[in-house]
């Protein structure tokens, strides 16, 4: 039984190493947006939340490495291609393989004291 309408088209695409499974709903002009599913879930998760979601995005819901229909590349001995860094950079390669690039990653700004003053608490003999 498929839980998603025939609008949204199942795709496998290759990142990182290995083949990611995933459901899209293109909707041109409208900001992507990306569901991830948590543990032990799968795209299919996303099921009810999808078509309210559908008008106002071009939905792209994978399955993580590993869970559900994407491939399972063999552990490394220190398993980081099994981690969530992994998964994550999957992710973004996923995005630009599909035409939305990754945002340009910000640096935080330093913060600068609105004022300087003294906590000193000693007073002085007048």
């Amino acid at each position: 039984m498929d839980l998603f309408d025939a609008s949204f088209a199942t795709r496998r695409i290759a990142v990182g190493g290995t083949d990611i499974h995933l459901r899209l709903r293109s909707n041109p002009g409208k900001p992507a947006l990306l569901l991830l599913h948590g543990y032990p879930e799968t795209h299919a998760m996303w099921h009810a939340l999808a078509p309210l979601l559908a008008d106002k995005y071009s939905l792209v819901i994978p399955d993580l490495r590993g869970y559900g229909d994407s491939a399972k590349p063999p552990s490394l001995p220190d398993a980081a291609n099994q981690s969530k860094r992994a998964m994550a950079q999957d992710m973004a390669e996923l995005m630009t393989a599909l035409g939305h690039p990754a945002l340009p990653r910000r640096r935080p700004r330093p913060r600068r004291a609105s004022r300087i003053g003294s906590a000193s608490t000693t007073r002085r003999a007048s």
